[in-house]
This record gives structure tokens, C-alpha cells and sequence, in this order.
């Protein structure tokens, strides 16, 4: 029988590079036949040992050290030797005993996913909590593993396992790891036993930010029911609402649909606390225009609590209903996916409509019009959070700073303040708060609309009196108490319908304005000429 290992052969033999490699690996030219034994599992060996007084936690023999200082109770673990572990321990081997890299046996059974050697190694008090050289805990190293089980990863957290615990380097924590390593497995794992989804890292990155893999985020957003897309339709076209969920989370965006019947809600019901957050949290609201959508009081609902709290709308069409003027606070003509093209036939039961579809024309046609858009909503929301969580880590403004943000201030695709009361009124040195609210004293097409969100407060100024000195009316909108959002936008949408052309200012301020995204969108939506004023990041004035 052969006793020599393969290093000790590649030692013997002279073969330097294939010794180097095989120590790299693991290999350790102070093997003895204790550590053989327990790496073999060879309990009645590891037993005669015991008995003959060797030192459990021997690294070597003859004064040499092993290169790993690993002792037989590394060796047993890294085998998945589980009975001959047991005997180690019951004969007074360390389970918190370091090897060169600071590893711990338990270290080593978390990271090859060595589940009955982790509950051995935990009953004889393993030290859930221990750091290696690297500052890696045991579930750390769980979570660079492949296929780390929920089993294990439970069974360090349940004895004290600092699920939360971040690198001191990095700030990781064990989900960092295991998404930045696209560890399915693992990262379900750790997520699964309290792993934080939100938790940012010393660069302000989360982990859902550390990887490109739509796959690994869908499923790591749907076990943490995150919902990118949020479904707002009316029951009698929940076949359709089914499809296009369907649909989606297929394309890896997850979607959340509310099944709950709202028929017989009236306008003093309380509303869902679950549904606002779905809508609050959501990256879009998917709007399924159909006949009896705009009847819908609940549906207007969803729709004026998107716009209150910034999260965009996108919208399809599936039996050609008209925008009327309930809907125009809300959407444009634009911004629907007519999937009329693709419906071949309806049927009606009672009260739900049913559809038959040409398949192909949905799936490459129709439906792909509409992903692309959702996934742009989508990736605008993560970046953005990513952004300003960086920008908060170093103790940055993202805004660049300055007055002219205030509460009308907002982030990209997400309003971060409700903007408050507006009306509009002539912009002017003096900007009467009790003038009117729509301009009765200007002829229709005989002025001007200038949309600039309440940024760049002196250069609108200074541009609507340079106007007024060449004969051109010219007004916009500002703040004045007792108008809320919504009645701002209604009645600058009508101002828009009069005017006899759309100029805004753009800058880096403006276009992080809800307002003046909505105003933006609306005049485009109506066919106004528009003129944009391109400012830079300074603050004109």
C-alpha cells in the first residue's frame, strides 16, 4: 500500500511546479497518518490515535509543521468525514482551531456545504461568529459557496450567526458575497434566513446592485416580494391582467397583481395600505386601458396615488378606449402599447371579457414594445437608488446642492417630495398670489408657457421680462398655499391647450421635475411646438 501523497510523490520526485500547485490546493507535505485517518474516515484508526494519547490537534510530526497548519479535524471536515469529526471532538479536538488562513474547521464545513459536519461542529460550541485572516465568518463563507442550503445557513443563524455581520473592508455582508458572486443557491439561502435585501455596503451599494443578472435579481426580488411592476386593471379583464403577469415575470420582471374583487368600494372606503405600498414601491404601474377602466373609481385611485408619490405610469390598450379628461391627468396618448393588433377575438361571460390571441404577434410584436419600456422604468429606478446611496456614502449631494431644490425636488422616474400647493399666475418681478388661476386676460394662441418647475427661479424671471419687453406673454406656474398636486397639473394642462407654444427650460433641476416631465409630456401629447432652453449645472441667474 502506497502512504506517500501526492505531494509528498511531487517532493520526492523533484516536480517542484506540481508540489507548488498541489500546496495551492491544499496538499500538505506534513500529513500524517492521524490526519489520513480522519480524512478518510476511518473512525477505528482516529480512535486507536485517541487512545494512544496523540495530540488531537497535532499539525505535523518529526518538528514539521504542515504549510496549512490545518490539524485532523480540518482534514475530517474537509472530507465530510462526519463520524470520525464526532470522534475528534469527543476526544478533545478545538473546533475554534485557526489554520494558516485563519479558517476554522467550521469555516471549511460552511464553505464546501458540509451540512451534518456543521451541526456536529456547532454541538461542541464552534464559534458561529469566528473571522479568518480575511475577515470572512463561517457564513460568509456559506455564502461564496455554490449551492449553500437554506439547512445550513439556518443552522448558523439559529445558534447566534450575525446574518447582518459586513466586512470591515468592504462592508459586505454574507448577501454582498454571495449575489456578487451570482450564487443562486446561496444567496436564496441567506436571504431566506434574514439576509437584508437594502443593506448597503461602504460604497452605498446594495446587494441587489451588485450583480447584471436579471435572472438572479427576479429571484431574489420575488423571495423578498419585491415587485418591479405593479398591474392596475379592472376584474373583468383579469384573464388579460393574468397574461401579461404571466408574461413578465417570464421575461424576469417581477409583477404583482392584486386579485382581491374591488366591486361595491365607494369613494369613503379605506384604502388598502397593501396596494399603497405595491404602488409606492413599485419601479411602474402597467395601466390596462380598457371600456371600463375610466369608471373604475378604485382604478383612478392607484392612478392619482402613482402620480402623488412619482411612480411613472405606462399604459396598454387592448379594446382602443379613449383617454377622456379623467385620464389625461395621468396618461398620454403616447405612452400606451396598443395590443389591439394582436387580439383576435373577445368573448364576454357574465361580467369578465375573455380575448383570443394571434400568439406570435403578442410575443414580438405588441408585448415587446411594452418590455422595453418597463425594463427602461426599472433599470432608471435601480440606478437612480444606486446613485443616491453612493452619493450618501460619501457624504455628497447628488443635486449638487443649492436653494433653488426645495420640497417640488425630485429624483428621476421618482418624485422624493409631494410638490405643494400651486396656481398659476404670471411670472414677473412681483408674481400676484391672488391672480387668477388660468390667465383669463390672454387671447388663445397669443402667449407663451414656460415650464421650469419652480428651478432657476431669477433666469425665468429675467427671461419672461425680456419677453414682456418685446410684446410676448409669457406665463408659468409657481407655489401658492391651497392647491395641491393634482390640481396644479390640471390646471396647467388646460393653460397648455391655450397656449400658442411650450418652451422649457432643461438642466439637470428641471428634468428631475415631476411638473415639468407631466407638462413636458402633455404639450407633446397635444402637438404644442415646443422650445427647450438648455441650462448647465450652474445656477443662472
Amino acid at each position: 500500500m502506497n502512504i506517500m501523497t501526492p505531494l509528498q510523490l511531487a517532493y520526492v520526485g523533484g516536480n517542484c511546479a506540481v508540489a507548488q500547485e498541489l500546496e495551492e490546493w491544499g496538499g500538505d507535505f506534513a500529513l500524517t497518518p492521524f490526519h489520513l485517518a480522519a480524512a478518510r474516515n476511518n473512525v477505528l484508526a482516529v480512535r486507536k490515535f485517541i487512545a494512544g494519547k496523540t495530540d488531537t490537534d497535532c499539525l505535523g510530526e518529526m518538528g514539521y509543521v504542515g504549510v496549512n497548519r490545518r490539524t485532523p479535524l480540518h482534514c475530517a471536515t474537509i472530507s465530510g468525514a462526519t463520524e470520525a469529526v464526532d470522534v475528534l471532538l469527543e476526544g478533545g479536538a478545538d473546533p475554534n482551531f485557526q489554520d494558516v488562513r485563519g479558517r476554522s474547521p467550521l469555516h471549511w464545513a460552511a464553505k464546501l456545504n458540509k451540512l451534518e459536519v456543521v451541526r456536529s461542529l456547532l454541538r461542541a460550541n464552534a464559534d458561529p461568529n469566528l473571522a479568518d485572516g480575511e475577515f470572512m465568518t463561517p457564513l460568509m463563507c456559506a455564502a461564496s459557496a455554490l449551492d449553500a442550503s437554506r439547512e445550513l445557513v439556518s443552522e448558523l443563524t439559529t445558534v447566534g450567526g450575525d446574518i447582518g455581520y459586513q466586512l470591515p473592508t468592504t462592508g459586505d455582508t454574507a448577501l454582498h458575497v454571495a449575489v456578487r458572486e451570482e450564487n443562486e443557491a446561496s444567496a436564496l439561502a441567506v436571504l431566506a434566513s434574514g439576509g437584508d435585501l437594502m443593506r448597503m455596503n461602504n460604497e452605498g451599494l446594495r446587494p441587489l446592485d451588485c450583480t447584471a443578472s436579471t435572472r438572479l435579481l427576479f429571484e431574489l426580488k420575488r423571495a423578498a416580494g419585491q415587485r418591479d411592476v405593479m398591474i392596475s386593471y379592472t376584474h373583468s379583464h383579469l384573464g388579460f391582467a393574468r397574461k401579461l403577469r404571466q408574461s413578465l415575470e417570464e421575461a424576469n420582471v417581477t409583477t404583482w397583481l392584486d386579485l382581491m374583487d374591488p366591486s361595491g368600494i365607494g369613494g369613503g372606503a379605506v384604502w388598502r395600505e397593501e396596494i399603497a405600498r405595491g404602488i409606492t414601491n413599485a419601479s411602474v404601474v402597467l395601466c390596462i386601458l380598457t371600456e371600463d377602466y375610466a369608471s373604475s373609481e378604485w382604478c383612478l385611485k392607484e392612478l392619482a396615488l402613482a402620480k402623488q408619490v412619482g411612480t411613472p405610469i405606462l399604459a396598454v390598450s387592448t379594446e382602443g378606449a379613449i383617454v377622456d379628461e379623467n385620464l389625461q391627468v395621468y396618461l398620454y396618448t403616447r405612452q400606451i402599447v396598443p395590443f389591439e393588433p394582436s387580439i383576435v377575438g373577445l368573448r364576454r361571460d357574465g361580467g369578465r371579457v375573455e380575448y383570443d390571441y394571434d400568439e406570435s404577434r403578442y410575443w414580438w410584436s405588441q408585448f415587446h414594445l411594452l418590455l422595453d419600456g418597463v425594463r427602461d422604468e426599472v433599470e432608471k429606478r435601480r440606478y437612480f437608488t444606486e446613485q443616491k446611496n453612493v452619493a450618501s456614502s460619501r457624504n455628497l449631494d447628488l443635486d449638487g446642492g443649492g436653494a433653488d431644490r426645495g420640497a417640488g425636488s425630485s429624483s428621476p422616474g421618482t418624485i422624493l417630495q409631494t410638490l405643494g400647493d400651486a396656481r398659476l399666475s404670471p411670472v414677473s418681478s412681483s408674481w400676484d398670489p391672488a391672480s387668477s388661476y388660468i390667465p383669463s386676460d390672454l387671447q388663445e394662441g397669443q402667449f407663451i408657457f414656460l415650464s421650469n418647475g419652480d428651478k432657476h427661479i431669477p433666469f425665468a424671471q429675467k427671461l419672461t421680462s425680456q419677453l414682456q419687453e418685446a410684446g410676448i406673454a409669457c406665463y408659468s406656474g409657481h407655489n401658492i398655499n391651497g392647491q395641491d398636486f393634482n390640481t396644479r397639473i390640471q390646471i396647467a394642462q388646460e393653460t397648455i391647450l391655450r397656449c400658442s407654444c411650450f418652451v422649457v427650460l432643461v438642466s439637470r433641476q428641471t428634468m428631475g421635475s415631476e411638473l415639468v416631465r407631466d407638462q413636458l409630456a402633455f404639450a407633446e401629447d397635444k402637438g404644442r411646438p415646443i422650445f427647450p432652453i438648455v441650462l448647465n449645472d450652474l445656477n443662472p441667474g
